[in-house]
């Protein structure tokens, strides 16, 4: 364990440990220069189970588990594992179990850690692909600190921690790809027993978070690559010989072929197919099926028709075939239902603005590029369910935004929304100026005075410190003059808002923007089912009820809708919880999210 603060959170962490390890434990703690008490404190720990090491600087995280590294020297006999341990961690029963379990089925488990992801390695950086919710899962990297276990034999064969990479971030990232590359194991065991208190040693300030990750990010890119770990699809190569492009088929391959994919999907996609396609049976037996609609989303149908089509076992084939069968009927009848066009994957390089949210968008290029390079959002085209509404209508803004020739160096901005929202920052790095109207005091994050004057520890990117004004909703017509904006966007945070706060939204923005300015947002409208006072009933009524708040539509919206939309709507009371709610569905009710671009009706 290395310490640096924190003192009542490391007091807590020793407490659960000794409370709730079930097996003898011996543990050494280096202090990295702690200046809160915590060095006093734990030179008064008289418990022979406990070593302390107090260290004359901080040696960082990277060159401070080399130095607990050459503490423990030959200690640890092969067949045991080093735990590496943060000192915000607090343990309950049972922690170890999972771990247990994973290690008996797999010799060549080398590290196990309670947090990890697959990653795709794009220019300059990696992106984190995350795991599927509750299950081991083999990964490309796991978390270094979270209560992670790694072999002795690891670090004989990949060596220590790269300290290029002190004081810390990223350290984790490297040891798993180089323990890859030497033929070992990682996984993720999602372990509720373990709680992160997270980043509670105060080291993690916003100049080193943002600025530190980046930079150390482009240098294990490069790293990497000149290795020849990083295949040209971005992934990484070592022990993973099953999702190679060259590789015969495989399930992944299958699936892959079955979605219309060019390369196999992802080994965190074929997991969490394999893991939903039971409970989607089991839904269908019990007359629910629409509970289970969440799992029903592309990598799920995709393994569905691989099982349907090469399982070796007759009866295995026809058991998935029949779930498969079924979900497709439930398809066809939303398309009646609904009566809109199928939309298709956009293969040029404009794309329609004012349309219908839809994951299957995630499958275009041209989008796809827009949410990494214009809205920053950084998630990946394959990671399906963690395909956000909140995504999408980012990169649709940053789209917009761009395709009308905003942002430019002399663009004021404004954002109504989520501070800490990826467009904001994004949007920051090319306009002039940015505004934004946080909504963080209202559901459930503290938004005091504090955090709306230190708005730049939400940036990833380096932007100037004049560069973003963050006010409060209720300040925002005394904060910015009438007539100043030249984009304006408005992210809507509550999925359960009537079509009347969008409208009075609207209206109370429409003096702040200059003329010609361009507006951007989403609004609820019904694809099916009775009336809904929350929606707008029909896109014929979008005209009137924009003019009404005094705008004109900027372009005609694209009505498409995809099957992967249709089958995994969600209900209402749903949203938020993890799912794609792109569309819900209430009873015989269906509504979904129309992005629309307007502009100031006397301009129009």
């Amino acid at each position: 364990m290395l310490t640096y603060n924190a003192l009542a959170y490391t007091k807590r962490c020793l407490a659960s440990l000794d409370l709730h390890t079930d097996q003898a434990w011996h543990l050494v703690i280096l202090d990295n220069g702690s200046r809160d008490g915590t060095r006093e404190w734990l030179a008064t720990l008289a418990d022979p189970r406990i070593e302390v090491v107090l260290g004359e600087t901080n040696r960082g995280v990277a060159g401070g588990r080399n130095d607990l590294l050459a503490i423990i020297g030959s200690r640890v006999p092969d067949d045991g594992f080093i735990i590496f341990t943060d000192n915000d961690l607090e343990f309950f029963p049972g922690w170890i179990d999972p771990v247990r379990r994973v290690l008996a089925a797999s010799p060549r488990a080398g590290i196990v850690s309670s947090s990890g992801y697959e990653i795709v390695v794009h220019q300059g950086r990696r992106e984190l692909i995350s795991a599927p919710w509750g299950m081991p899962l083999e990964v490309d990297v796991a978390a270094g600190g979270f209560a992670c276990f790694i072999r002795p034999a690891v670090f004989r064969e990949a060596g220590g921690y790269d300290e290029a990479l002190n004081p810390f971030w990223h350290e984790d990232d490297d040891i798993s790809v180089r323990a890859r590359a030497a033929g070992w194991r990682v996984f993720s065991v999602p372990n509720a027993a373990v709680i992160h208190h997270g980043h509670k040693s105060g080291a993690a300030i916003p100049a080193l978070v943002h600025g530190g990750s980046r930079s150390k990010q482009a240098y294990l890119v490069d790293k990497w690559q000149t290795a020849g770990w990083v295949h040209s699809d971005g992934r990484l190569t070592p022990g993973r010989p099953e999702l190679a492009l060259d590789a015969p088929a495989t399930l992944a391959h299958a699936m892959a072929t079955a979605l219309g994919r060019p390369a196999p999907l992802l080994r965190s996609e074929v997991e969490w197919a394999r893991m939903s396609a039971p409970r989607l049976e089991q839904a269908i037996a019990d007359g629910r099926l629409v509970d289970a609609l969440p799992y029903a989303t592309a990598p799920v149908l995709g393994w569905l028709e691989a099982q349907a089509a090469m399982h070796p076992d007759a009866v295995e084939r026809d058991r998935w075939a029949r779930v498969r069968d079924r979900l497709r009927a439930l398809r066809d009848e939303r398309r009646r239902v609904t009566r809109l066009p199928r939309r298709e994957v956009h293969t040029g390089s404009v794309l329609p603005l004012s349309r219908l949210a839809d994951p299957r968008d995630w499958e275009s290029d041209a989008w796809f590029s827009a949410a990494v390079h214009e809205a920053d959002d950084g998630r990946g085209r394959l990671q399906w369910f963690d395909r956000s509404r909140r995504t999408w209508e980012a990169t649709q803004i940053a789209l917009a935004f761009v395709q009308h020739g905003r942002p430019q160096p002399t663009t004021r901005a404004l954002v109504l929304g989520d501070l800490r929202a990826p467009i904001v920052w994004s949007s920051a790095l090319k306009a002039g100026h940015v505004t934004v109207a946080d909504v963080l005091t209202r559901h459930g994050a503290p938004a005091d005075a504090t955090t709306l004057a230190d708005a730049h520890r939400f940036a990833l990117s380096t932007v100037p410190p004049d560069r973003v004004l963050a006010v409060a909703v209720e300040a925002l017509t005394t904060s910015v003059p009438p007539s100043s904006i030249d984009a304006a966007a408005i992210m809507p945070w509550d999925p359960h808002s009537s079509l009347g706060d969008f409208a009075g939204l609207l209206q109370y923005v429409r003096p702040l923007l200059a003329p010609g300015a361009l507006l951007c947002t989403t609004i609820p409208i019904r694809l099916a089912g009775p009336t809904d006072p929350r929606a707008l009933q029909s896109v014929e009524r979008l005209a009137s009820w924009l003019d009404a708040a005094g705008y004109a539509l900027v372009d005609t919206p694209d009505m498409s809708l995809s099957d992967e939309a249709l089958l995994a709507a969600v209900h209402p009371d749903d949203v938020g919880r993890g799912t794609p709610d792109f569309v819900t569905i209430d009873g015989p009710r269906m509504t979904g999210r129309l992005f629309i671009t307007a502009t100031p009706r006397d301009t129009a």
